[in-house]
C-alpha cells in the first residue's frame, strides 16, 4: 500500500541519517571538539533578504570560515553541514549530530530578521545562551565581544532564550546572529566574502578565548585584486582566482563581479550581472 510505501522510505530516510551521523568518532582524547551548526538548508531558507540572498547560504560560508579557524588553533571541528542538502536537517538532528561526536561545545550560526516589525529597522549583532546560569552563556558574552569590535555593528548584547538547539545539546551551546539579513545594508556585508571572514575569525576568537588558549591568527591574506571607487577614494582588495594565459591574466566573471558588489545569475542564456 502507498502507507506501507511511505514508511519504508522514511525508515530508509533515518537510516542514511544515523549512518552519516555517526561517521563522526565518538571523542577518546583530550582534544578540545566543537560543534558547528550552519542554520537551515535544504529546502529550509531561513530568511530571505530584500536582494533574494538565503540566509541559508550566508551560515554556511561562515560555518566553513569558522571551521577553518578553529582548526588552525587546534580544534577538532563537528559540523552539523558542509554543503547545502537536499532535505531539511531538523533541530533534533542536529542536536544528535553533537551529542553523539560527544563535542565539547555547539555554536549555532545564523543571520537575523524581522519578523514583529514592518519597519524592518533591526540591525546588529547578538548572540543567544541558554540562560545565564548556563555553561554557554560565557562563551555567549566572549563571543559577542568580539564578533561586535570586528565588525563595528551595533552591540544587541547577549540574550536569553530556551532555545531547542539550545536545549537539547548536551554540550555549552550558542547561537550567535550575526547581523540583520533584511537590512539592504547588512545583507550586502553578509554577502561579501570579507566579511564572512572576519565574522568567522572573530567568532573563533572568542571561542579560543573564552576555553583558554592562545589565539593563532589567520596569515595575512595575498591580494591579487584592487578596486578604487573613484568618487570616495575608497580602496578595496580582493583575492581572486587568476590564471595567466600568455601574458593575459584571466578571471572568473562571477569573482570580479561579486568583488564589485553585484549580484550574478544565469538565465539559461546569459550570464546577468545586476549591478
Amino acid at each position: 500500500s502507498q502507507a506501507q510505501k511511505n514508511m519504508a522510505q522514511k525508515q530508509h530516510t533515518i537510516i542514511q541519517f544515523v549512518q552519516t551521523a555517526e561517521e563522526t568518532p565518538k571523542k577518546e582524547d583530550d582534544k578540545m571538539r566543537i560543534c558547528i551548526d550552519a542554520g537551515h538548508g535544504g529546502e529550509d531558507p531561513g530568511a530571505v533578504g530584500p536582494a533574494g540572498t538565503k540566509e541559508k547560504d550566508v551560515n554556511l560560508a561562515i560555518a566553513l570560515a569558522l571551521q577553518k579557524a578553529l582548526e588552525r588553533n587546534g580544534i577538532t571541528v563537528v559540523m552539523t553541514r558542509k554543503q547545502d542538502i537536499a532535505k531539511r536537517l531538523t533541530i533534533n538532528e542536529r542536536c544528535f549530530i553533537a551529542n553523539n561526536a560527544d563535542v565539547d561545545y555547539l555554536v549555532s550560526i545564523h543571520a537575523n530578521a524581522d519578523s514583529d516589525r514592518d519597519d524592518k529597522t533591526g540591525h546588529g549583532t547578538e548572540t543567544w545562551a541558554y540562560s545565564k546560569t548556563s555553561k554557554g552563556y560565557q562563551l555567549a558574552q566572549a563571543i559577542q565581544k568580539e564578533v561586535v569590535a570586528a565588525n563595528g555593528l551595533d552591540d544587541r548584547g547577549v540574550r536569553i532564550k530556551q532555545l531547542d538547539i539550545l536545549k537539547k545539546t548536551k554540550a555549552p551551546a550558542v547561537l550567535v546572529e550575526t547581523a540583520f539579513l533584511n537590512n539592504s545594508a547588512e545583507e550586502k556585508l553578509l554577502t561579501d566574502a570579507a566579511f564572512q571572514r572576519l565574522t568567522a575569525e572573530a567568532i573563533a576568537k572568542g571561542i579560543i578565548q573564552h576555553i583558554g588558549q592562545k589565539w593563532v591568527p589567520a596569515a595575512e591574506p595575498e591580494y591579487n585584486l584592487q578596486i578604487e571607487e573613484t568618487a570616495t577614494g575608497e580602496v578595496k582588495r580582493c583575492q581572486i582566482t587568476q590564471e595567466n594565459r600568455n601574458g593575459t591574466i584571466w578571471a572568473p566573471v562571477r569573482e570580479v563581479a561579486e568583488a564589485l558588489g553585484c549580484k550574478v545569475e544565469w538565465n539559461k542564456k546569459y550570464v546577468v550581472i545586476h549591478k
